[in-house]
């Protein structure tokens, strides 16, 4: 890989997939490791999210985000198996976040 940036373009552009069973999204961007947020809605980064926003959760119910357009990142380490709470969380906590640092 050459530089960054090309981590979070889509090395898989317009595919559809079910992305934790608990969401459907169409088309369901990834780039090499990273799922990129693009606009996709409902989305676990959060509605006020960038397009350009990527990231990456795991079974554990940890996840990691970036923001390069305001220059935020954000690691969450849980000790909760990933299930329904988080598709019922993490948007509103995202958002929160992003709201918090992005003044």
């Amino acid at each position: 890989m050459r530089n960054v940036e090309e981590r979070h373009l889509s090395s898989f552009p317009g595919q559809d997939r079910h992305l934790a069973r608990l969401w459907t999204q169409e088309p369901n961007d990834w780039g090499l490791g990273f799922e990129i947020r693009g606009t996709k809605n409902p989305h676990w980064t959060g509605k006020d999210h960038p397009a350009t926003t990527f990231g990456h959760f795991g079974q554990s119910g940890t996840f990691l985000w970036v923001d390069p357009e305001h220059r935020l990142a954000c690691v969450t380490l849980t000790d909760k198996a990933f299930g329904p709470w988080a598709a019922e969380r993490w948007s509103d906590y995202n958002n929160g976040v992003l709201q918090e640092f992005s003044r």
